[in-house]
């Protein structure tokens, strides 16, 4: 269905690379079967110092080329300066891992449109997402599994925040799209830059000099020494958590609607029985409830 001219309009924005070809096709031939009057935009973002990219670019391009009825865009980024901070594979896999993460915090940046839909780029959705569904009743809506009092595995997330614990897990696949309104990005990154620069006091010299005062944060955040995550088996941070329990703290229930989603390989989770989230409840729960 096509949204109305009242309803926000939406993009779906990703970030991949050329060594992703393989998984990458198999979700483009799904996307040519869903998006096609779903009045959304498919924007893919490449790396700009990358002639392998540039290629992939051009292939996405051609294999829609001849599909009505969707806008799709690909865009380049090049690297910003002090990539070697930014990008130092130390908590969440390698250079490339990072430079991912730190591309949905900025995906606003990339779209032109009220709501960001940010999805890994190897995941097949597998029914069309609707403007007007997504953010219906002037709350945009997100999946997810809450495990109060800590939800945060990766161990980070909290920290960077400035929280002892996060209620909400955002990362599993079959959760996507995450939606953010494009302003709550903005957002997201001043509280970081408030939490790692100003509060924490991690500032990092650039030689060339930061692009913006987010950068020499996420550079703070990329560099953090390992925190063991709720559960004890990772030490890292996951972006999604980050942006998501943010908004969820900091504007649900009046902006965003959090709908409880199921459990992972049987883990507690707590069910709010409809979609306004109390925060202060969650915030006080000794424990998860287990849904039958």
């Amino acid at each position: 269905r096509r949204a109305d001219a009242r309803s926000p309009t939406v993009a779906l924005v990703t970030r991949t690379h050329a060594g992703a070809r393989p998984a990458l096709r198999n979700a483009l031939n799904c996307f040519i079967t869903v998006l096609p009057g779903s009045d959304v935009q498919l924007v893919y973002v490449l790396d700009d110092e990358s002639p392998a990219d540039r290629a992939l670019g051009a292939e996405i391009l051609q294999q829609f080329a001849e599909v009505a009825d969707v806008d799709v865009r690909v865009k380049y980024e090049p690297p910003p300066p002090c990539a070697d901070q930014l990008f130092a594979g130390k908590l969440e896999g390698g250079k490339g891992k990072d430079r991912s993460q730190r591309f949905n915090f900025v995906a606003d940046r990339f779209a032109d449109a009220d709501v960001v839909g940010h999805f890994d780029a190897e995941a097949c959705f597998v029914a069309p997402v609707d403007p007007a569904y997504v953010t219906r009743g002037g709350r945009v809506h997100n999946f997810g599994v809450f495990r109060p009092p800590d939800a945060d595995h990766w161990g980070v997330d909290a920290w960077a925040l400035g929280k002892d614990a996060l209620p909400f897990d955002a990362m599993w696949a079959d959760h996507f799209p995450i939606f953010t309104r494009r302003e709550d990005l903005a957002a997201t990154r001043s509280r970081l830059i408030e939490e790692l620069l100003t509060r924490k006091n991690l500032r990092r010299e650039c030689e060339r000099g930061w692009a913006d005062p987010f950068d020499e944060a996420f550079a703070a955040l990329a560099n953090a020494p390992p925190r063991p995550g709720a559960g004890g088996n990772k030490h890292g941070y996951s972006q999604f958590n980050i942006i998501l329990n943010y908004v969820l703290l900091e504007r649900a229930p009046d902006a965003y609607a959090f709908h409880p989603f199921g459990s992972y390989r049987g883990e507690t989770w707590y069910d709010t029985g409809d979609d306004r989230v109390d925060v202060a409840a969650l915030a006080t729960l000794p424990a998860a409830t287990r849904r039958a």
